[in-house]
């Protein structure tokens, strides 16, 4: 992913540079973007860590126990 940063600023700078007739500006102002934006993205995604939660496995399956209080409701 980091190394899409370059070509794609690269792209936008032309596009907008063609929008004022400075091609040649833009392609320069997209590519200190692009290299201005790597470390920085680089920097988010080493300060998001992915957690990972473990649910405990039981002997037995939850939705199948027996309650002993709602047979006792039941018979009233």
């Amino acid at each position: 992913m980091q190394g899409l940063f370059i070509p794609g600023g690269l792209f936008i700078g032309m596009g907008i540079g063609l929008l004022f007739d400075r091609p040649d500006v833009g392609l320069f102002i997209g590519l200190g973007i692009g290299f201005m934006s790597m470390p920085v993205y680089t920097l988010f995604q080493k300060r998001i860590q992915v957690i990972e939660y473990q649910i405990p496995k039981s002997s037995e399956e939850p939705g199948l126990q027996e309650n002993e209080e709602h047979d006792e409701r039941n018979s009233r």
